[in-house]
């Protein structure tokens, strides 16, 4: 309301002051301080519309936003050197009541907001804090990956090559023949020089979680106009077609 009567305040003055009225209300039309104060209210609230009329849409995925659209408001009401004596009683009255919500929900709606790819690098969180997310995240995949049957392919890999080894010897072997055989092996100038080469070994689950994570850290911020689960949606197709990294 009071926006709008910042919009329309010359027409309704000049309403008001009109000799048509039989019962003009001059009285009524706010002063050069008041209009000034009303000027200030509507810069303050503006924000706070702004937040509103975006976590009310049905279009976005508002819990990714929640934790950096308070942070945004905080800091709009920090109060300035140009506030007016009223305009900063409402700053701190509004910013004791917005900071301590949703406190103990914070780590949650931080975890949300590193895992919507357009939120991921903004400046709220800290670094700390998105660093400790992260850790979180990478633990919370390797519960997945632990419960999950669905061991990732590198991983099927490793133990194959395990399995491949222990299968140079004939089933109807005992298994003093099948040391015999490995010592005879090993007596080649390859396994003298191994002690010397680098061997590629297969990167472990930690290895493999961590890469995702760096990978999807390092791809491109998502347009605010995308959508986030179409986003993830085709990032877990090209995973599980192992053309992706996410």
């Amino acid at each position: 309301m009071l926006e709008r009567y910042t919009e329309q305040k010359d027409a309704v003055e000049a309403t008001l002051k009109s000799k048509d009225l039989k019962f003009k209300d001059v009285e009524s039309i706010p002063t050069t301080e008041e209009g000034k104060l009303i000027d200030e209210l509507v810069h303050l609230l503006g924000p706070f519309k702004t937040a509103t009329e975006e976590l009310s849409t049905s279009t976005h995925q508002t819990i990714s936003l929640v934790y950096n659209v308070k942070k945004l408001l905080l800091h709009q009401l920090h109060p300035t050197a140009q506030d007016s004596h009223v305009i900063a009683e409402m700053k701190n009255a509004m910013r004791a009541d917005l900071k301590p919500r949703y406190a103990d929900s914070e780590p949650f709606l931080i975890e949300c907001t590193m895992l919507y790819p357009r939120l991921k690098t903004t400046t709220f969180p800290s670094e700390i804090e998105k660093e400790e997310t992260l850790k979180v995240i990478k633990e919370q995949m390797t519960s997945i990956i632990n419960d999950d049957a669905r061991v990732p392919d590198i991983l099927v890999e490793r133990e194959d090559e395990n399995n491949n080894s222990s299968m140079a010897c004939n089933a109807t072997d005992t298994m003093d023949t099948c040391k015999n055989q490995s010592s005879r092996h090993s007596l080649g100038l390859g396994d003298m020089l191994n002690s010397f080469i680098t061997k590629n070994v297969p990167p472990s689950k930690n290895d493999i979680i961590d890469a995702k994570v760096k990978s999807y850290m390092s791809e491109p911020i998502l347009e605010y106009k995308e959508d986030p689960l179409k986003w993830w949606r085709e990032k877990q197709k090209t995973s599980r077609t192992g053309t992706g990294s996410s």
